[in-house]
């Protein structure tokens, strides 16, 4: 199971021309009229996400294209037969709480044609953009067995210790390394003996707290101040946004964890680790890409309607006309 990347809406390009008052009065009408039928969504936090007045069920999404208006296209795979067994289409950037919802809607269709239960004897494989916390804590609640890899589990395989040497060597990265082009922990002077920090700019950076935890990770924080960071020369060496953020932070790990954060995380990792976890997810992308590369074959490169129920009609309708090829055996 896999998502099938951000599509966009269909974009409609207008001509704008000199602004009479009559087309200010009209578009003032017609804002007010969207807001008055508009209801806000919210995430996970129950915080309100930003909204679209032209597709609202549509999201902000962050792509190598750049950042586009669209929808997150889901669809679950049979291993046997390469088969779309259930099909979706969201209107969020990320997939993380996807799983669940496309689960359990998979359960639903199998029960309405009298089949029984498809996950009650198999085990769904996903990438890394599903792995959360709360999915995999869902997951064992619902007793469904399922192996989802998370960001790092290829530099904990072996097997790819030597894959960068592959690559350009200006793109050449050894498992763990990180390149940045902004200061780094490293190029700070830390004392843990007296907990000072010096910045590279020879500042010394006041202690933000002794006892940080930064996703289950131990540390010690340390922070500037506006007016030592203000007209700093290396400023946009140090900051990822020199024009916005007052001052730098930065944190040093002890290599301690704290115990019992993430227990859930902590056994999909073991398990993806050994050596029949890596057999089994092995067999991901020879299920799911044959079966997302035939839609590309199609022409789905973006969703050309708005809305989320039509553009999910229109998903579903790709994902038919694959199957029907698969059947005939004509689909690769």
């Amino acid at each position: 199971m896999r998502t099938g990347g951000r599509m966009p809406a269909q974009t409609t390009i207008r001509s704008r021309s000199a602004s009479s008052s009559k087309s200010k009065r009209f578009r003032g009408i017609a804002r007010r009229f969207a807001l008055t039928d508009f209801k806000p969504r919210l995430n996970r936090k129950g915080e309100e996400l930003k909204a679209n007045l032209t597709d609202p069920d549509s999201a902000v999404m962050k792509t190598s294209h750049g950042v586009v208006q669209g929808y997150t296209g889901v669809a679950a795979v049979d291993s046997k037969s390469q088969v779309i067994v259930n099909a979706s289409a969201f209107g969020t950037g990320q997939e993380n709480a996807l799983l669940p919802v496309v689960l359990q809607d998979l359960r639903q269709d199998f029960k309405a044609i009298g089949r029984k239960d498809p996950l009650h004897a198999a085990t769904v494989l996903t990438d890394s953009g599903y792995h959360a916390e709360t999915t995999l804590q869902q997951l064992a609640d619902a007793k469904i067995d399922a192996l989802i890899a998370d960001t790092g589990f290829r530099a904990r395989d072996p097997r790819f210790a030597e894959a960068y040497q592959h690559k350009p060597k200006e793109k050449q990265r050894q498992p763990g390394e990180h390149r940045s082009r902004w200061f780094q922990p490293k190029d700070f002077q830390f004392d843990p003996q007296t907990k000072t920090c010096i910045c590279p700019a020879g500042k010394a950076l006041k202690l933000s707290t002794a006892n940080a935890v930064i996703k289950g990770r131990r540390g010690i924080s340390f922070e500037g101040t506006k007016a030592r960071c203000q007209g700093c020369p290396l400023r946009t060496q140090c900051l990822r946004k020199p024009d916005i953020s007052p001052y730098r932070q930065v944190t040093f790990f002890d290599g301690s964890k704290t115990k019992g954060l993430h227990p859930q995380t902590t056994a999909m990792k073991a398990r993806i680790d050994s050596s029949e976890g890596r057999l089994l997810y092995s067999r991901h992308l020879g299920i799911v890409e044959p079966a997302f590369g035939n839609l590309h074959n199609h022409h789905l490169r973006r969703f050309t309607l708005r809305t989320r129920s039509k553009v999910d009609a229109q998903w579903k309708l790709f994902a038919l006309v694959h199957n029907v090829q698969k059947l005939q055996g004509k689909a690769p």
